[in-house]
């Protein structure tokens, strides 16, 4: 298991690397960590689907960060979420690895926001339209935000010999569900930030505990030590 995280640690620090390298900056560094605390607090407030499983909707701040400020940011807010995680200022419990999980799902979470902003902003290049290129953008970046998530979930789960079945039967549907719940609410915030305001993003920011997390945002792969955000087993 040290060696899959001492892995995503150098795979996520490249990804960094390479975005910085293409030129990407973190532009509007306060709207950015605004979005970094909402993430972090999305992440607090998970909500159990089972006896196993947990969701957020952190999500979302990622999305608006991708949709506005490109890779580079999404993936410093989708990475900071995991700030929030409950388990890694819980006491200290012989049985789990909280610090270990920690590492592990913030750099799959960097990585994932990284490539959820790419798509974003390829997609902003294609569609002509400014709102359209919004609600595209939000679409395909919740998408494959999703898809990103789940993937890696497997990894984890393989890594840890869990079985992939009851992942799959929970989390499929909700991945399907979310891209079209997440991508109205992403683009009306992202636009109404570049037409409006940006203080706009203070109704993100100062609300998202009481968004509604009736999709999925993100998950991860369960295990006897190293638990997960949105998978917990006991």
């Amino acid at each position: 298991m040290f060696w899959y995280v001492a892995c995503l640690v150098v795979t996520a620090a490249l990804t960094a690397a390479a975005l910085v390298a293409a030129g990407y900056t973190l532009v509007e560094p306060l709207a950015v960590l605004a979005l970094a605390a909402a993430g972090a607090a999305a992440e607090r407030g998970n909500v159990r689907l089972s006896k196993t499983t947990e969701q957020s909707i952190s999500l979302l701040p990622t999305l608006v960060a991708a949709v506005l400020f490109g890779p580079l940011a999404a993936a410093f807010v989708n990475g900071a979420s995991m700030l929030g995680d409950p388990e890694l200022y819980s006491g200290r419990d012989p049985a789990r690895a909280p610090r270990l999980k920690w590492a592990t799902y913030t750099c799959t979470r960097f990585i994932g926001g990284a490539i959820t902003g790419l798509a974003a902003v390829a997609t902003l290049d294609v569609v002509s339209s400014d709102f359209g290129g919004l609600v595209a953008a939000s679409l395909v970046g919740a998408a494959v935000g999703e898809l990103l998530d789940l993937m890696f979930i497997g990894i984890t789960a393989a890594v840890r010999g869990y079985p992939m079945r009851e992942i799959t039967n929970i989390f499929t549907p909700l991945v399907l569900l979310s891209a079209p719940v997440y991508a109205p609410v992403v683009s009306l915030l992202a636009y109404a930030y570049i037409e409006v305001s940006p203080w706009t993003l203070a109704l993100l920011t100062s609300n998202v505990a009481a968004l509604t997390p009736s999709t999925k945002s993100s998950a991860r792969a369960l295990s006897p030590s190293i638990v997960t955000a949105r998978r917990r087993r006991r």
